[in-house]
C-alpha cells in the first residue's frame, strides 16, 4: 500500500529535525495538534486540498514529492509501522484523523499504489554539526568544502572515484521511489547512470557529492512471525553479547549441566573452572577474534566432557541462549540484545 502525509513538527518530535538537518520546531505538541486538527477539518470538507496543504504546511522533506512516503507491505519491516497499520484499514483516498508519531503530528492519506522506480548511488559524504556556528565541522564550513570538492571533480567519474578513495566512502545506498531521501532522489532524477552531480546535495546532517549508479536487484526481506526451527548459533550469539551477560548465561548453563549430566567431582570442578574464565569473551577484542576464541572454548569443553556428554551440554547451552533471546533469563531492567 502507498501513502502520503502532512507532518507538523513540535519540540518533542526528535526525528523530524534529523531528517531536515536543522533545529527542532519551536512549537509545542499541543500547538502542532491544534494546527493538524484545523487542517483536518479543511480536508473533511474538501479532500482535494491535500496536496496544496502538503505544500503549504508539511515540514517533512518529502513535501517536495507531495508528501509521498512510498509503498509498503504489512509483511515487511519498515520505519513506518504505525502509519502502515492505519493505512491498512483505509480505502484509497481516505484521510483519517491526525495521529501522533516520532516525526510529529501526521495527517495521512492512503494513495493508489503504482509501479515505482529504483534509485542507487554512491557518494562522498561530508558531515556537519548543526550545533557549531564556526570551525571545521560547522555547516557553512562543510558546505564550502563540499562545493570546492565538487568543483574539483567537475562531474568527471574518474576524478570522483579518486576523491572517494582520498576522502570517503564505500556506502552505496539503494531505495525505491518515495522511500529514500527526497533531496537525493531529486538530485538523481536528471542524471544518467554513471553521471556525477555538479553540486553537493544536503541530506540530514550531510553534504553529499553523488554519482548515480545502476540499481541492483532489490533484496526483499520478508518479516518472519515464528521462531526458526533450528537451534540458535551459539558462537554468534555469545560473541554479540556483552561479556558480562555471556558469562552469566554460561554460568546458568553450567548449573543445569551439572544437575543433568551426573558428573563426578573432578569433572564438576573442571567444568566450573572453564565457566569462570572470561578471556574468550573480552569486550575489547575484535568480533572475528571473539568468535574464534569462543569456538575454541567450546571445542575444549567438548574435549573435557567427551562427545556424548558434550552433545547433552550443547543442547542445554542452546536452550539457555534461546531463553535469553526470549527475555526469560534477563532482569526486567536489562537491555534487549540485538536480533
Amino acid at each position: 500500500m502507498s501513502g502520503a502525509h502532512i507532518v507538523i513538527g513540535h519540540d518533542r518530535a526528535g526525528w523530524l529535525p534529523l531528517l531536515r538537518g536543522d533545529a527542532p520546531a519551536q512549537r509545542s505538541r499541543a500547538e502542532a495538534l491544534e494546527t493538524a486538527n484545523r487542517l483536518y477539518q479543511i480536508l473533511q470538507r474538501d479532500p482535494g486540498q491535500f496536496e496544496a496543504l502538503v505544500a503549504s504546511h508539511s515540514e517533512h522533506p518529502d513535501r517536495a514529492q507531495a508528501g509521498d512516503f512510498g509503498s509498503w507491505s504489512t509483511r515487511r519491516a519498515s520505519g513506518y509501522p504505525r502509519e502502515i497499520e492505519v493505512l491498512r484499514q483505509l480505502q484509497v483516498g481516505a484521510i483519517p484523523p491526525p495521529m501522533d508519531s516520532p516525526l510529529g503530528i501526521e495527517i495521512l492519506r492512503r494513495t493508489a499504489d503504482h509501479p515505482r522506480r529504483q534509485y542507487a548511488m554512491t557518494g562522498v559524504w561530508l558531515r556537519f554539526d548543526p550545533s557549531k556556528e564556526a570551525g571545521p565541522s560547522a555547516q557553512a564550513t562543510v558546505f564550502s568544502q563540499a562545493k570546492e570538492l565538487a568543483a574539483g571533480v567537475a562531474g568527471d567519474p574518474l576524478r570522483f572515484a579518486a576523491l572517494q578513495r582520498d576522502v570517503c566512502c564505500t556506502f552505496a545506498p539503494q531505495w525505491e521511489e518515495g522511500q529514500g531521501s527526497p533531496s537525493l532522489t531529486a538530485a538523481l532524477d536528471p542524471l544518467a547512470i554513471g553521471q556525477v552531480a555538479p553540486e553537493p546535495v544536503q541530506t540530514e546532517y550531510n553534504y553529499v557529492i553523488l554519482q548515480r549508479t545502476e540499481p541492483r536487484t532489490p533484496l526483499v526481506r520478508e518479516a518472519r512471525f515464528e521462531l526458526p526451527a533450528h537451534a540458535p548459533d551459539v558462537v554468534a550469539q555469545l560473541s554479540d553479547m556483552q561479556a558480562e551477560k555471556a558469562l552469566a548465561e554460561l554460568r546458568r548453563a553450567n548449573e543445569k549441566a551439572q544437575q543433568a549430566l551426573g558428573l563426578d567431582d573432578a569433572l564438576t570442578r573442571a567444568l566450573s573452572d572453564r565457566h569462570a574464565v572470561s578471556g574468550p569473551f573480552d569486550d575489547e577484542a575484535p568480533p572475528e577474534k571473539r568468535r574464534a576464541s569462543i569456538a575454541d572454548w567450546l571445542l575444549d569443553t567438548e574435549r573435557l566432557l567427551g562427545a556424548e556428554r558434550y552433545a547433552r551440554y550443547r543442547a542445554i547451552l542452546e536452550n539457555q541462549i534461546t531463553e535469553y533471546l526470549l527475555g526469560s533469563t534477563r532482569p526486567s531492567s536489562g537491555v534487549r540484545p540485538p536480533g
